[in-house]
């Protein structure tokens, strides 16, 4: 599938972080030997003594707070550290429910049941999603390898590292040139709650990129696109950027950024 991101009059991209992210360390997460909590579908407590699982995503280790866990040869981990904040999918949760989606596909798991649907087409998980307590705090695990397979992730397990191993790759036409993408998509909160986009959000040329109009909705802003120029304006506040160029105007003031 080829996404065209930037035009000429459809701009959909916005330069959401000038610089981002320290260069990530090399040692690998370490955990306790034994995890201790408690399980809300069996209201009891457990001590885990089984494999924890290791995630990475294109070839880098994420690091969780939490390691993944396996139950009857399923690998497990919480929804919103590997599918929202690493992944970036955008999520919503009841009670027992979970929704997650990319924009275009929509998956909802139920809370200890084996049963979900995908784009409200029914579907079976090989175990269901479990609600968990470690540390006192409350964690939502679902089977990794089905929520990744259904959003089109490629899924290797590696049974000697203990480790799931999610890649994808998309590509891409920006400013005329194709770009077979392979890094980390994103996700964006604002005032803690997840931002919907109909796009990816990606980290491109030492940048965290996001589609522009639905940011700007969420943020409370007017937008309006020219030609090549944004232009975004809050109260009394306004930005102008060009495509396509490094500087950017805050009030008319020039504004040079770390990326185009």
């Amino acid at each position: 599938m080829q996404y065209k991101y930037w035009g000429k009059r459809t701009t959909i991209f916005l330069l959401l972080f000038v610089f981002f992210l320290c260069k990530l360390s090399n040692a690998k997460t370490v955990y306790a030997e034994v995890l201790r909590y408690y399980n809300y579908n069996t209201q009891s407590y457990s001590n885990y003594t089984g494999k924890q699982v290791l995630y990475t995503y294109n070839n880098k280790e994420l690091s969780l707070t939490n390691p993944g866990i396996l139950i009857n040869g399923t690998a497990l981990a919480d929804y919103e550290e590997l599918f929202v904040k690493e992944l970036g999918l955008s999520a919503s949760r009841t009670e027992n429910t979970i929704t997650l989606t990319d924009g275009k596909n929509v998956l909802m798991l139920t809370v200890g049941s084996k049963k979900a649907t995908f784009n409200n087409e029914k579907q079976t998980v090989s175990v269901a999603p479990i609600k968990l307590c470690f540390d006192e705090k409350i964690q939502y695990y679902v089977p990794t390898r089905f929520v990744a397979e259904a959003f089109g992730y490629n899924y290797v397990w590696d049974s000697v590292n203990s480790t799931a191993k999610i890649t994808k790759t998309l590509l891409l036409t920006i400013n005329h040139k194709t770009v077979l993408y392979s890094n980390t998509f994103y996700s964006v909160t604002y005032k803690e709650q997840s931002i919907p986009f109909d796009m990816p959000v990606l980290f491109y040329k030492g940048c965290v990129l996001a589609p522009a109009k639905e940011l700007v909705k969420a943020l409370g802003c007017n937008y309006a696109v020219e030609e090549s120029v944004i232009s975004i304006i809050k109260e009394d506040i306004s930005v102008r950027m060009e495509l396509n160029s490094d500087s950017a105007f805050i009030n008319n003031y020039p504004f040079a950024m770390d990326g185009e």
